[in-house]
């Protein structure tokens, strides 16, 4: 395993960026109303917060994939790191597509 994090601190990190984003005030997350000139931000800095978080995992996930290693031949660990990337990746996904829309960033 090339990662430079172990898989603890990977889960430690993630957690700590999980409890950051659950700590925001609610009108900072869908589908909590906010005032308009927020939407936008809202909406890219739950699209940052999901990206950090597949950066994080994103180690594993490449040293895996040179390795051409199936998924079941991952260890436990490995397997919940390449699964949680995952999901978070397919979160992002769903994230900009339901909200992404032109604006004067794009």
């Amino acid at each position: 395993m090339c990662s430079f994090l172990a898989f603890r601190e990977i889960s430690i990190l993630d957690q700590t960026l999980s409890g950051w984003y659950e700590a925001l005030p609610p009108f900072m997350k869908s589908p909590h109303p906010c005032p308009p000139e927020l939407h936008d931000v809202r909406k890219i800095l739950k699209w940052r917060y999901l990206n950090i978080r597949m950066i994080l995992h994103r180690a594993v996930v490449l040293d895996t994939t040179e390795r051409q290693l199936p998924f079941q031949n991952l260890g436990s660990e490995e397997q919940d790191v390449v699964r949680q990337c995952r999901n978070i990746s397919a979160e992002s996904i769903f994230a900009i597509q339901v909200d992404w829309r032109p604006n004067k960033m794009c």
